[in-house]
């Protein structure tokens, strides 16, 4: 679990495009992330930690023709500089997630509790406060790459579990002759409780299978966001059965559903 560091120092960006560093030899090579910013943030520290993950980075202004950009060039990892999580984040995240898969953090100041619901709700995998620290935002962008890179257990060529079928390589569930696509972060949780169906797994143990490595509270009160995203999506493939279970206090399951029962 990485350990909090003073917070970040905030300077003022300038667009740029920067590409991978030679010196991370494990870091996902040529994959694209593009940072968008509405206010001053830590940019050297920020784009110095992406591009030791082997990453190429495009720094820009939040503004309408950056998210064109982003919805042609399609990157791997968005992350979002905010000052609070206003109402127009949370639309640029509804914006995205028409157009993209990309995994997305989201890096706020001051952060407002109902905001942030807000804005995972929208779409956004996670949401990092400033005063976190780079080492939180590091980690999130290794745990991303490890599971993009298939070194996580549950990468497999497909899994079959009940009336479910999961495709990790175009990040699809199908059943009973539908399918639907989720996000990179969703696939992951559901393939986590795939992992082990029919059993109660607590929180932490699903976002350690699931490869999120998030030491911080809130990431339950976010697990629970993904699951009930992940609850709807399933919805419109399998309306007639709700396959996971929410055990009060305890966990969730995937249940074993079979058609042919």
């Amino acid at each position: 679990m990485p350990s909090i560091v003073e917070p970040m120092q905030a300077r003022q960006p300038s667009d740029r495009v920067t590409g991978s560093s030679d010196s991370a030899p494990d870091g996902p090579a040529d994959l694209l992330t593009f940072v968008l910013h509405r206010r001053p943030y830590p940019a050297a520290e920020i784009i110095s930690m992406l591009m030791h993950q082997g990453l190429s980075v495009t720094d820009r202004p939040l503004d309408e023709q950056s998210l064109e950009l982003v919805r042609q060039l399609d990157p791997f990892i968005i992350i979002i500089a905010v000052e609070t999580g206003e109402e127009r984040d949370v639309e640029v995240v509804r914006s995205l997630r028409q157009h993209s898969d990309a995994y997305i953090i989201m890096l706020i100041r001051k952060p407002d509790p109902q905001a942030m619901a807000q804005v995972i709700e929208a779409g956004a995998d996670v949401f990092v406060r400033e005063s976190d620290g780079i080492a939180v935002l590091e980690a999130f962008v290794r745990s991303f790459a490890r599971r993009d890179l298939g070194a996580t257990a549950h990468r497999t060529p497909s899994n079959v579990v009940g009336d479910l079928v999961l495709r990790p390589a175009q990040r699809l569930v199908e059943c009973q002759g539908k399918s639907v696509r989720l996000t990179a972060l969703e696939f992951a949780i559901l393939s986590a409780l795939a992992s082990a169906p029919g059993q109660v797994m607590s929180p932490a143990r699903i976002l350690e299978t699931a490869g999120i490595a998030d030491p911080r509270p809130s990431a339950v009160s976010q697990l629970k966001v993904h699951v009930l995203r992940i609850r709807r999506k399933l919805r419109e493939i399998c309306p007639e059965h709700e396959h996971i279970v929410n055990l009060r206090g305890t966990g969730y399951m995937l249940d074993r559903i079979d058609r042919s029962d």
